[in-house]
């Protein structure tokens, strides 16, 4: 063995390295910020099934006079976004819940919107907000503001 080649590393190696490197740190905010939106999706998702759920089976919240029960069924969830310079984007999280005609659509779409609040709160916060409102800032990840909207179908 000659004396120059001992212990040295190829160029190619350290390129492909460097380049392994370079692409990895360049992904992952990409990476955070979909598991970001992820969080958020998932979140609005599962607490409007919860606020569907419960007021189907006719709980109310303290405030909202019992209703009957009924089948309240999330139809869709789609999002959209909208981008704001040197700020997190708004995401506004549009939930459409079928309704029946004997049940109060609006009280019904309040408790669907309010729970679905909560949940993002609680992904992006770690604690259940308390009282019915739930703050802006408690939906407030590093890339994006989420606000929620129910619609009802008949």
């Amino acid at each position: 063995m000659k004396s120059d080649e001992e212990g040295q590393i190829s160029i190619e190696f350290l390129l492909i390295v460097g380049a392994v490197l370079t692409m990895t740190v360049v992904a992952i905010p990409m990476v955070l910020k979909n598991a970001e939106m992820n969080r958020g999706l998932i979140a609005a998702r599962d607490g409007a099934t919860f606020g569907a759920g419960m007021r189907g089976l006719g709980f109310a919240g303290g405030s909202v006079d019992a209703q009957p029960s009924g089948v309240v069924k999330i139809e869709k969830l789609n999002y959209t976004v909208a981008d704001v310079t040197d700020a997190p984007d708004n995401v506004t999280i549009n939930i459409y819940a079928r309704i029946p005609s004997n049940m109060d659509s609006s009280t019904i779409c309040s408790s669907i919107r309010t729970q679905s609040q909560r949940n993002i709160a609680y992904a992006f916060t770690g604690q259940w907000p308390s009282g019915a409102i739930v703050p802006l800032a408690n939906r407030t990840g590093s890339y994006y503001v989420f606000k929620v909207s129910c619609t009802p179908l008949s």
